[in-house]
């Protein structure tokens, strides 16, 4: 079995990037309601959280 998609953290830490390079200071996310999607969104805000 080959993983395709990138781990949580990968993908938090572009989505992080992304709202940093465009100054972004209010985001939505949109994810689905299982484990997936919920530490993804987690990651995210941990990311986020990180750089501030």
């Amino acid at each position: 079995f080959l993983r395709t998609i990138p781990p949580d953290y990968i993908q938090a830490e572009v989505m992080a990037d992304l709202v940093a390079y465009y100054g972004w200071s209010y985001v939505s996310v949109v994810a689905t309601d299982e484990d997936y999607g919920r530490l993804g969104i987690e990651a995210f805000k941990q990311e986020v959280k990180s750089r501030n």
